[in-house]
């Protein structure tokens, strides 16, 4: 198992991922436009993108991570977006791994804050993130408007 930063060398096999993550939240499969997301992400630095290659090299999972800022503590922080293993991949501790991985990554930068959000119905994402450290949060409530 390899840890990666995407590049134009994974760049298909993370949009062929990224499409698969998106069919799992009930949007229909549009290879091309993942594909041309990511690369507009990756050459423009809006996003950080890692992917966890098996011992076969294949990726099999990969995470997404926008930078940001925090105003109070006038830090930058990242927002942990994406999270995928494959099906078939899954059952591993893939997930931990990259996880992990991030932890490790941004301990070394001036990264203040992670932050994510999952469904109230995903219990096992909750198990790992809380496995690994992150906190519930208990002081805010998130709200969306949507056009």
């Amino acid at each position: 198992m390899k840890i990666v930063k995407c590049s134009e060398a994974t760049l298909q096999e993370t949009a062929a991922l990224f499409n698969n993550y998106r069919i799992f939240y009930e949007q229909k499969s549009d290879y091309e436009s993942c594909y041309a997301f990511l690369k507009n992400n990756v050459e423009q630095n809006r996003s950080i993108i890692f992917v966890l290659l098996d011992d076969n090299q294949k990726a099999v999972g990969f995470s997404q991570l926008y930078p940001s800022f925090c105003s109070v503590e006038m830090s930058p922080i990242c927002y942990l977006y994406d999270l995928y293993i494959e099906k078939e991949s899954r059952g591993k501790g893939y997930s931990k791994d990259l996880m992990q991985y991030i932890l490790d990554y941004f301990k070394e930068t001036d990264v203040v804050r992670l932050t994510l959000d999952t469904a109230f119905t995903n219990k096992i994402a909750q198990s790992l993130y809380e496995s690994i450290g992150y906190k519930r949060e208990s002081d805010f409530i998130m709200y969306h408007y949507r056009y």
